[in-house]
C-alpha cells in the first residue's frame, strides 16, 4: 500500500470514529439556541446493545426500521459491519446481522422486509425477509466508498458515492439484482462528476432527482428532471461540500460542512430552496456547527452534526426547526461525546438519530 493510499485509509477511520465537533451556522460558537427557543424539546435515549458506529437509518413504516454501521480500522481485515432491526417503532433494536471485513455505510427499506445495505467493499447487503438473511449484490469491479444507497420504486434504486475525488453514480432497474454504472458512455455525465464526491441522493417526484456532492471547498447539487437521462450540476456553495439534501414539492433543503473536525474554523452551512432545488439561499440559523445530515417533513426540519472544537460541555450538536427553517432550537440530551451521523422521521411526530459508538436518541414533537 502506497503513502497516498495509507492517509486516505486513515482519514476514512477518523472521520467514521470520530467523537465529536460542534458548529454554529451563523453566530455563537457553542451556542445553545438562537434567542428564540422553540419548545423545550429533550431527546430520550435509546438502547442499541452496540458500540459500533451507527451511520445510517431508514423506517419502512411507523415500526419498522433498520440500522447500519459498524468499525473502520487500519487493517481491513479488522473491519466489522452491524445490521440492527426495530419492530416497535424504534424503542428496542435487536442485531440481524453482523460481518467482518467490511462495515455497513447506508441503508434503505423499500418494504418492511426488503432492505439494502451499501459497505466499504463492492457489494451489497440484500433482505428479502426481513432481515433473517442477506445476500451480497456485487456492484462494480472496483471498490468505491458507497455513501448512500436510496429508491425511487420497488424496483429502481440507485447507489451514489465516490473514488478518490470522483463520484460513483449506479442504477438498478431489478430491485438491487444488477447494477448500472451511469457514467458508461455517457461523457456528459462523466466530466460532472470530476471533482464532484457524490454523498447522498433524494427524490422530489418521480423523475426528479437531487444528490448533494462536491468537494470541501465547493459544494454542488447534481439534478435531474428526466429520471436521470440529463444532468444539471449546480454550484452551491464555495465553503462547504453538500452532505445532505431533502426536497418537498417546491421547498428542501440542503446541508454541508468543510470537513475540519476539532478546529475554531469548523464549519457548516443550510441552504433553502422554494423552486424544487434549482436556486438555494443560504438559512441564518444562528449555529455554524459541522453538520451532517437532515430530515425533513410537513414543515419540520431536524439537523444532526457535532459539536465545534471537540466540546464536551453541551450535548452533541443536533437543531430543529418547527416553522420551514425560519427559526430553530437545539434540542437537548444526554450525550456529550456522539457525533451523530444520521437522522429520520419514524412519523409525523417522532424522530431518530443515530451516531458513533451506538448512541441514539428518540425526538418527540
Amino acid at each position: 500500500m502506497n503513502k497516498r493510499s495509507i492517509l486516505q485509509l486513515l482519514v476514512i477511520i477518523l472521520t467514521f470514529n470520530a467523537c465529536s465537533t460542534d458548529d454554529d451556522n451563523t453566530a455563537a460558537d457553542n451556542g445553545t439556541t438562537d434567542g428564540d427557543s422553540l419548545t423545550q424539546i429533550v431527546g430520550t435515549e435509546v438502547t442499541t446493545n452496540t458500540d459500533k458506529t451507527l451511520k445510517s437509518v431508514c423506517f419502512a413504516n411507523e415500526t419498522v426500521g433498520y440500522i447500519a454501521g459498524g468499525k473502520a480500522e487500519l487493517v481491513t481485515a479488522d473491519n466489522s459491519a452491524i445490521i440492527l432491526k426495530t419492530t416497535d417503532g424504534g424503542t428496542t433494536w435487536n442485531s440481524v446481522f453482523t460481518d467482518t471485513g467490511y462495515y455497513a455505510i447506508s441503508i434503505y427499506a423499500t418494504s418492511p422486509t426488503v432492505a439494502y445495505a451499501t459497505t466499504s467493499s463492492n457489494f451489497i447487503l440484500k433482505t428479502t425477509d426481513g432481515g433473517a438473511t442477506w445476500e451480497q449484490k456485487q456492484i462494480g469491479t472496483n471498490n468505491f466508498y458507497m455513501s448512500h444507497v436510496n429508491f425511487v420504486s420497488n424496483d429502481v434504486g440507485y447507489v451514489v458515492g465516490s473514488n478518490s475525488a470522483n463520484g460513483e453514480l449506479y442504477k438498478t432497474t431489478d430491485a438491487g439484482e444488477t447494477w448500472i454504472d451511469l457514467k458508461e458512455d455517457n461523457t456528459i455525465l462523466t466530466n460532472l462528476l470530476i471533482d464532484n464526491q457524490l454523498t447522498n441522493i433524494e427524490f422530489s417526484a418521480t423523475e426528479t432527482i437531487s444528490i448533494s456532492g462536491g468537494l470541501w471547498n465547493n459544494g454542488t447539487l447534481l439534478r435531474s428532471t428526466n429520471a436521470g437521462v440529463d444532468w444539471n450540476k449546480i454550484s452551491v456553495s464555495g465553503n462547504i461540500k453538500t452532505t445532505d439534501v431533502s426536497i418537498a414539492g417546491n421547498t428542501g433543503f440542503l446541508v454541508g460542512n468543510n470537513g475540519i473536525t476539532n478546529a475554531s474554523s469548523e464549519l457548516g452551512e443550510l441552504f433553502k430552496t422554494t423552486d424544487s432545488g434549482v436556486t438555494w439561499s443560504l438559512v441564518n440559523t444562528g449555529f455554524n456547527n459541522r453538520i451532517e445530515k437532515l430530515s425533513y417533513k410537513n414543515d419540520v426540519i431536524c439537523v444532526v452534526g457535532k459539536n465545534k472544537s471537540n466540546n464536551l460541555s453541551d450535548p452533541e450538536f443536533l437543531m430543529l426547526s418547527k416553522d420551514n427553517g425560519n427559526t430553530w432550537s437545539r434540542v437537548g440530551h444526554n450525550f456529550a461525546v456522539v457525533g451523530w451521523e444520521d437522522v429520520t422521521f419514524i412519523s409525523a411526530t417522532k424522530i431518530i438519530a443515530v451516531g458513533y459508538s451506538g448512541r441514539s436518541i428518540l425526538i418527540q414533537l
